[in-house]
């Protein structure tokens, strides 16, 4: 995963107070911003551009937020919602984070 360690840097820098997933996958998207149009849909070679960002975005929740961040116990995670993949997920750095983690900004 080429972004997991930018999402760290953004979690050290934001991760103190609580924020929308999609707010790390916003700032994501801003610093690799050709992954849009690289990007390969799993749903349709006839993908619009706001399908496939919305789908990138749904893969930056899952793999680095929720199977990397998530599963090593580097955030706290918050789900809004019912059990729907697309429910709302608030998140912020874990008391760990800053013990593992010593990340000059």
């Amino acid at each position: 995963q080429m972004g997991v360690g930018f999402t760290l840097y953004l979690l050290k820098n934001f991760g103190v107070a609580e924020q929308n997933v999609m707010f790390y996958a916003d700032k994501y998207l801003q610093a690799f911003p050709d992954l849009i149009k690289d990007y390969k849909s799993t749903i349709s070679n006839k993908v619009g551009l706001q399908d496939k960002t919305k789908e990138v975005k749904d893969c930056y929740q899952w793999r680095t937020i929720e199977k990397f961040c998530d599963w090593f116990g580097l955030i706290q995670l918050r789900k809004v919602g019912g059990e729907n993949y697309h429910d709302d997920f608030f998140i912020k750095k874990s008391d760990i984070f800053d013990k593992i983690f010593d990340i000059e900004v």
